[in-house]
């Protein structure tokens, strides 16, 4: 069981770490919205450098972390040497230089989110699923013709460039919303609001039919709440 996510911290150590938490919170919320305007995981500078620089500044405040290494670890590790492998077999192929950012930022990330503690990776969490709710409510308005889509032959893609992309968004988001519904026992408004959460997120899947999604989503939920 995970308590709710406080932010209240004592000394300057601790109020960079709420501040980074703060940071990372409100970029995963815009992060999707980068879409509008490439078709790149990160396809904007701004998400690439920010996530290098706020992941390395938060890394200063969690020198003193010692994360186990966990199963995720060594597939993370193995498909980095993957990555290394396939450049020295093509020594032709030149790398993207923009692309090694974009991984470096989602490798930091990575890293720097293995040395939170289990509260600050709940408050992380909390954001990802207003992430989720906000797109999910783009995607609403979409379907009932009060915005347009970033798509020419779909209806429905949020603020993501297809619905591929959005579907494999929102099936992340709904199983973080039975994830946090399971382990927070002590809060009925709490998880009310992640309940009411997961409902909205999920009818945004229901809508625009993305099979892939409903998969992902289903198999998902049944690690959390199986």
């Amino acid at each position: 069981m995970v308590g709710l996510p406080r932010f209240q911290r004592s000394g300057a150590r601790g109020q960079g770490r709420t501040a980074t938490i703060l940071l990372l919170g409100f970029m995963l919320v815009l992060l999707p919205f980068s879409f509008q305007i490439g078709t790149g995981v990160f396809s904007d500078a701004w998400a690439v450098f920010g996530l290098v620089l706020l992941c390395g500044t938060g890394s200063l405040f969690r020198l003193a972390a010692n994360p186990r290494v966990a199963v995720p670890d060594y597939f993370l590790a193995a498909f980095i040497l993957y990555g290394i492998t396939h450049i020295f077999l093509h020594p032709g192929a030149s790398p993207n230089q923009y692309g090694l950012w974009e991984w470096g930022a989602a490798l930091l990330l990575y890293v720097f989110l293995r040395r939170l503690t289990g509260t600050e990776k709940f408050q992380v969490l909390v954001f990802l699923v207003l992430s989720g709710s906000i797109q999910s409510l783009i995607a609403l308005r979409q379907w009932f013709g009060w915005f347009g889509s970033n798509h020419a032959y779909f209806e429905i893609t949020g603020s993501f460039g297809n619905p591929g992309q959005l579907g494999g968004y929102l099936a992340v988001c709904v199983v973080v919303c039975g994830g946090l519904f399971v382990q927070v026992k002590g809060s009925l408004k709490f998880r009310f609001t992640v309940l009411t959460a997961a409902v909205l997120i999920g009818l945004a899947l229901l809508l625009f039919g993305s099979r892939a999604g409903w998969m992902a989503a289903a198999a998902g939920m049944g690690m959390v709440c199986g």
